[in-house]
């Protein structure tokens, strides 16, 4: 349990007053005190994450805001995305960790980036076109997946599964349209319109799925096409929670009928 509670402070920022207190008073050293007790798990990790963090810290410093953007980005995806600090299982600080990752990450995006549509809120969400989304891209993937033998018909239901649509939301599609959508939007946007940002994110999230446990040509052109579902959701609805809550129900949909 102890390993859980270092995601209370990623949590909390659902809360609107809370939200506010941050954005006020939110220093980014304060996410040392969280990583310090990483040392009772295993120094190693501790080492790892302290390192991160302060790389993490000493970009925000930084007064050319492009730079500054980009360089987050890829310091916060790609020690994630090549497994130097890796999301394991409940029993080990690696999880910790990786839930400190997340709270770090999410409180400097509220207080110090501030992209457009960063928004933790569920009062924005427009369920027609959430539904709408899903249907469009269930019919897209789930034919294309079976056709190139990415998809098995597997299903998988059980109790514990119809209750992971909580926790695929909270540690992996709200953290991945934080990044794939609400600070990779506000870095592209400087360069493209809106179109061209919806696609150019999308590519970059598929390409992203080549290291993955699942990874390969196949991984990535079924990531790409339902990041461009995401890409739009998230731009019509100004919402990243509404991406995120697309994004969560169709990897809840592979969790549950094909084995992912």
């Amino acid at each position: 349990m102890l390993q859980i509670i270092f995601g209370v402070p990623y949590l909390l920022l659902f809360l609107n007053k809370y939200r506010r207190f941050i954005e006020r008073k939110f220093i980014p050293w304060w996410g040392f005190v969280l990583i310090a007790f990483l040392i009772f798990y295993s120094p190693v990790i501790f080492i790892k994450f302290a390192s991160f963090y302060l790389t993490v810290v000493l970009i925000t410093f930084l007064r050319e805001e492009t730079l500054r953007d980009v360089l987050l980005f890829f310091v916060i995806w790609l020690p994630v995305e090549f497994g130097i600090l890796p999301m394991t299982n409940l029993n080990t600080g690696e999880f910790a960790g990786y839930l400190l990752v997340v709270s770090i990450f999410s409180h400097i995006l509220v207080s110090e980036i501030k992209p457009e549509g960063l928004d933790f809120s569920f009062n924005r969400i427009p369920p027609g076109v959430i539904i709408k989304g899903y249907l469009i891209l269930a019919v897209i993937l789930i034919p294309l997946g079976l056709l190139m033998g990415f998809l098995r018909f597997s299903p998988g239901l059980s109790v514990f599964r119809l209750f992971l649509i909580v926790t695929i939301f909270f540690l992996v599609g709200f953290p991945e349209e934080m990044l794939f959508r609400a600070l990779l939007f506000k870095i592209i946007l400087k360069w493209f319109d809106i179109r061209t940002t919806v696609i150019l994110s999308a590519v970059i999230f598929g390409l992203a799925h080549f290291n993955g446990p699942h990874g390969g040509l196949s991984y990535i052109l079924m990531a790409s096409i339902a990041g461009l579902g995401y890409g739009v959701i998230y731009w019509r609805a100004r919402s990243v929670t509404a991406s995120a809550l697309l994004h969560s129900l169709i990897d809840y949909t592979w969790v549950l009928f094909f084995g992912g």
